[in-house]
């Protein structure tokens, strides 16, 4: 993190004073792979000795469940073991957390009681040996609000939707949604702006920040005032929110600054900036002292905001003593992930979420074998004869290159071998097909690692295919879907409906996902390595999208449980790494706008994300303030870190990167060799997992030779 000149006399006082502690405690201790579930029988480790206080009490949430940590030998007590724990919120007697499965209220007794009751939920259907079932679930909920002068008052929200319950979430009501896009980041109660009348606050990734009054008839109002933005039409993601007894405050989750609202303007003014282009706020909190707590990367910070008679920002160091206690959680149940915490520190209660950010998750089984992989796409046309196999590996090894994307079943929905399986010979259609065996063994002998690309829900092979069962239907005329755009020839032409040439098959259809797994698997036992998902989302092209009609779909389900009900499907039945691409934005921004692909929870399906952080497919103007030439590493590097932050590390993330030309303004003016080293510098300067370069007709004269050493 890098400071202002005036400020480092000050955090050098501070690094000599805690840089022991910081040493000893801050490292982050990784979780090890293959250590098991785990249980309420967990293995205590032995507390750092404090002689002259007694040890608080522990309230650690889990991805197991939520334990209470106590003593001197920090023994652990199981209090719920229904899931992941995300967050809690204390109050007297108890208190409240957000778990995996709703929202639940805790006493200090050690009982526990579900407060979920009118909350939405979805179906998920799950596939064994060709029987169906379906289970139901509760919606992902993204925050959980107490009221501190109320704790009867509780607010939470999905992807989509707002909830108040006034009786300590026995019951709930929808209290709207203030967003056309879909994303939810934080909540709060604080009194609405100007007046001292209660309302709730609410952060939305895209749109950002918007306040109502908790009264009957009021509505949702926008207040961006003074926050920053990343675009003309989006706005800095808001982390959270702080509500003081005089003030309130939000803080920025990517660029390492802290707002505080003023009734007198109107808007939010800064009181801190880490004066760091990527420094990550999450889960700001007060326990009342004046202080505002927050995770960064580097461990857990306090600062007091305001400014200093110099009008320089207030500086924050880091907490030891709470980073104590966090360690302490973290060593008495080694075996899980933690995720929360909360305990008392004298008078004060804190509690803090995000703790996933400070340790290294478990290694899925499959992730490291899909760890540094850089290599480029190929249409399987281009591998079809020795000659040209050879003529491509040459540039694979002349780029420094060591793995190669070809299709396995392509944007048509044609399959690119000659299948074995019963299964794919009477459903899929073949064309132009390599061989197998003789690619695999030639590729194996030049040391490539290869990965099958199988396009998923866009396939006018199978969209086609008996009578159209398996394609999305039609509202109006029950035939299979199309999106269409109206056009005109001329002015004086009538409009005309023009067919966008892209056919979808139903994502919801079990046998759709059987299909795509069944390729998977042959894929795999015929020499491939990993298995890449493209187009595994809903389409968003037409002005008919709202005449699309999904008639696999079960009861309860929607576009979120179809995606992860087929990701859980591929990932229990294909034993090899699996990847899966996304749109830019949806790695850019905490939202799976319409097409479903929500980073957070593919994430826990799959071992790589794929994000398509093209800068041609942005805005022209999006991350291009001087000096507008590095407008690539910029996209690259910032929207590596954002989306390896949306995973929560339980992926790596290789992006796409664009080595083609496209006829926009910026790339007319821009791309070159040079563009395309700058997007691979940005992506070596951050996430470092590897890359895929994307060129559709094969020329890669743009990507640069011997790429920078991982």
């Amino acid at each position: 993190m890098s400071h202002s000149t005036h400020l480092r006399p000050y955090l050098a006082a501070v690094s000599a004073c805690l840089c022991l502690l910081a040493g000893f405690f801050l490292i982050p201790r990784p979780l090890q792979a293959g250590d098991g579930a785990g249980t309420s029988a967990a293995s205590p480790r032995t507390a750092v000795s404090r002689d002259s206080e007694p040890l608080p009490s522990i309230l650690a949430g889990f991805d197991t469940g939520l334990y209470r940590i106590a003593g001197e030998g920090r023994q652990v007590e199981a209090l719920w073991t229904g899931g992941e724990v995300r967050k809690i919120v204390p109050i007297s007697g108890g208190g409240y957390f957000l778990a995996s499965s709703g929202i639940f209220r805790y006493f200090t007794d050690g009982s526990v009681e579900e407060r979920s009751g009118g909350l939405p939920i979805h179906s998920f259907k799950s596939l064994s040996g060709g029987v169906k079932s379906m289970e139901k679930r509760r919606i992902e909920l993204r925050d959980l609000a107490v009221d501190p002068a109320d704790p009867l008052s509780l607010a939470t929200a999905t992807s989509n939707g707002i909830f108040l319950s006034k009786d300590g979430g026995i019951s709930w009501t929808s209290f709207g949604f203030p967003a056309s896009s879909p994303g939810a980041k934080a909540l709060a109660f604080a009194p609405f702006p100007g007046s001292r009348e209660k309302a709730l606050w609410f952060s939305q990734p895209i749109k950002g920040v918007f306040v109502r009054k908790i009264l009957a008839g009021s509505a949702w109002t926008a207040c961006n005032q003074g926050l920053p933005r990343l675009s003309a039409t989006t706005m800095d993601e808001i982390s959270g929110f702080v509500a003081g007894p005089d003030a309130l405050y939000a803080a920025t989750t990517f660029s390492g600054k802290i707002f505080r609202f003023d009734d007198r303007t109107m808007s939010f003014g800064p009181v801190f900036d880490a004066r760091d282009e990527y420094c990550i706020i999450e889960s700001p909190v007060t326990a009342g002292d004046g202080a505002i707590r927050y995770l960064s990367a580097d461990g857990i910070h306090i600062l007091v905001p305001g400014r200093s008679s110099s009008g320089a920002p207030a500086a924050s160091a880091l907490d030891g003593p709470v980073v104590t206690l966090v360690r302490e959680a973290l060593d008495a149940l080694p075996e899980a992930s933690l995720n929360c915490v909360s305990f008392m520190q004298g008078e004060k209660n804190i509690a803090l979420s995000e703790l996933w950010m400070l340790h290294q998750p478990a290694f899925k089984p499959h992730r490291q074998e899909a760890e540094k992989r850089d290599g480029l796409y190929l249409q399987t046309g281009f591998v079809l004869s020795p000659k040209d196999r050879a003529a491509r590996f040459d540039t694979l090894k002349a780029k420094g290159l060591g793995a190669l994307v070809v299709d396995a079943k392509d944007d048509s929905g044609k399959l690119r071998f000659k299948p074995r399986a019963a299964s794919l010979q009477s459903a899929g259609s073949v064309a132009d097909p390599f061989d197998l065996e003789e690619f695999t063994k030639e590729a194996r002998a030049r040391g490539l690692y290869l990965i099958a690309r199988i396009v998923v829900f866009k396939d006018e092979a199978l969209w086609r295919k008996s009578n159209g069962r398996y394609s999305i239907r039609d509202a109006a005329s029950g035939a299979a879907w199309q999106g269409y755009r109206t056009v005109r020839k001329d002015a004086q032409s009538a409009p005309e409906r023009k067919a966008i040439g892209e056919y979808w098959v139903d994502p919801y259809s079990e046998e759709v996902w059987k299909y795509n797994v069944d390729i998977a698997d042959e894929m795999i036992s015929r020499g491939f390595d990993e298995i890449q998902f493209d187009y595994i989302r809903f389409p968003t092209d037409g002005e008919n999208l709202d005449k699309a009609v999904y008639s696999w779909a079960d009861p309860g389900m929607d576009a979120e449980s179809a995606l992860i009900s087929f990701l859980a499907y591929a990932r229990e039945n294909i034993d090899a790494p699996i990847s899966v691409d996304i749109y830019g934005s949806n790695g850019w921004y905490r939202s799976g706008i319409k097409t479903g692909q929500d980073v957070e929870l593919f994430s826990r399906y799959v071992d790589a994300i794929c994000p398509m952080f093209y800068p041609s497919h942005f805005e022209q103007g999006f991350q291009a303030d001087p000096p507008a030439a590095d407008r690539p590493y910029r996209i690259y590097r910032m929207g590596s870190l954002r989306n390896r932050h949306f995973a929560r590390g339980a992926a790596i993330i290789r992006p796409w990167v664009q080595s083609f030309y496209l006829d926009v303004s910026y790339d007319r003016e821009y791309y070159n060799t040079e563009y395309v080293r700058k997007e691979v510098l940005g992506i070596r300067d951050s996430t470092a997992d590897g890359m895929t370069f994307w060129n559709n007709v094969g020329r890669y004269d743009e990507v640069p030779a011997g790429l920078p050493s991982h």
